[in-house]
């Protein structure tokens, strides 16, 4: 008889407050529809796993101690679902470390990350236009990356435009759609305000410095000195129940087609 392991692999935050408002709701709501299967949790961040434990003595385990922990407790079948945004080069690590450990574990599967599949950017959209004005700009704010998975940002922005929302913007911290990138267009829009959120699963380090943070070289700052009036909604993706059921339906897409 097989014995059953849920894994839930995020980058990680050193902020407790949007750990506790974005990772903790998602590894409860996941444990929950998995209520068989023994529960396991791990950052993938060096650094966040480095700092917790020094300064809130709080072990969070990696991806590899996470599955050897599985190993030792016997599990032969195991789903892991990913905190990721897009299929870049975490969650390509991700699949790389867990076919390492195919061996001891034979039935690994891993869901899709929030934007996985064509019929994620309807759902999201649908659940982030809720936050969007008539009046305003708003400017969703992700990661970004150098992997060709970058695209999705551009294609996300293109879908907001094809339901009609043509006052929202997307742009990323690192890659090409950076503020220079996102200004050019925002300078002929017409409108004056903008409302920054980031697209991000939490609303840690990347939010609260990089898009809203007071340095000059921060979003907030650079807009506001290109003459716009900017306000900044610091929401994590994983503080949305709604969102959060979109990576519950990618892991258990992947149970179901198994059972």
């Amino acid at each position: 008889m097989s014995k059953k392991g849920l894994l839930v692999v995020s980058f990680g935050s050193t902020y407790a407050d949007t750990r506790k408002k974005c990772i903790e709701p998602l590894e409860r709501e996941m444990a929950q529809n998995f209520e068989d299967y023994n529960f396991y949790r791990a950052f993938t961040s060096p650094t966040v796993r480095k700092i917790i434990k020094e300064r809130d003595k709080m072990h969070v385990p990696s991806i590899e101690e996470a599955l050897e922990q599985m190993c030792v407790d016997g599990i032969t079948y195991c789903v892991i679902q990913p905190t990721h945004l897009i299929w870049g080069y975490e969650t390509e690590y991700l699949h790389l470390v867990a076919n390492q450990f195919s061996a001891h574990i034979p039935e690994i599967h891993i869901g899709n990350p929030l934007l996985g599949e064509e019929e994620d950017f309807k759902a999201l959209i649908d659940i982030l236009s809720k936050e969007c004005e008539s009046s305003k700009i708003t400017l969703f704010v992700g990661h970004g990356t150098s992997h060709q998975s970058h695209q999705v940002y551009y294609k996300l922005w293109k879908k907001f435009r094809q339901f009609g929302w043509d006052n929202v913007y997307v742009g990323t911290v690192e890659g090409n759609m950076d503020t220079d990138y996102v200004l050019k267009h925002l300078k002929v829009s017409g409108y004056h305000e903008v409302v920054l959120h980031p697209l991000l699963f939490v609303a840690g380090e990347h939010a609260k410095k990089d898009i809203a943070g007071p340095s000059s070289d921060s979003w907030k700052s650079i807009l506001e000195e290109n003459g716009f009036q900017v306000s900044c909604v610091l929401k994590g993706l994983g503080e949305y129940e709604s969102i959060r059921s979109i990576y519950i339906k990618h892991a258990l897409k992947v149970q179901q087609q198994l059972l």
